[in-house]
């Protein structure tokens, strides 16, 4: 029951921080990629001009909107990939750093496939998804190392005898 609660714990703890990884990750990639370089390009991509001219003389209800939607889409490719490795790893007893970096990184990298972007400015940029395959390798590594590889722990108990 012990061991219950502690997973209970360390599990969105694990989550949290490799999504903090995951962000951190992608700004870094952003930034050595060139794409920081060209601000108004970001902007547009990300759809921060939006925001701009929110903030030029908008209706805050507007702002309120426009923020909240990138919180969501933030939810969605920051903790979702995450959340569903982690979950697969607890319920199949899973404790394999390859596991929990390459399955993470594959979720990661689905998410350029799933959401293709703007179609104005031609989706995303032509290493999105290796990008995107990194940073979930980043962030499948700092959960294995919070929460990850004690998941295997007890396996055996698990299992009904034979």
């Amino acid at each position: 029951m012990t061991r219950f609660i502690v997973r209970l714990l360390i599990v969105p703890i694990g989550i949290g921080f490799a999504a903090l990884a995951a962000l951190v990750c992608a700004i870094v990639g952003t930034v050595a990629s060139g794409l920081a370089g060209n601000f108004a390009s970001i902007a547009a991509f990300t759809g921060l001009t939006v925001l701009a001219a929110a903030l030029t003389g908008a209706d805050p209800d507007d702002i309120a909107a426009f923020l909240g939607l990138v919180w969501l889409v933030m939810l969605g490719v920051l903790f979702v990939p995450i959340g569903l490795m982690a979950l697969i790893g607890e319920l199949f007893g899973i404790a394999a750093w390859a596991a929990y970096a390459f399955g993470t990184g594959a979720l990661f990298a689905l998410v350029p496939v799933l959401f293709p972007g703007d179609p104005a400015t031609h989706g995303w940029p032509a290493q999105a998804t290796l990008g995107f395959f990194a940073t979930g390798i980043i962030a499948g590594t700092v959960y294995w190392m919070i929460a990850g590889h004690g998941a295997g722990r007890n396996a055996a108990n698990r299992l009904p005898p034979p």
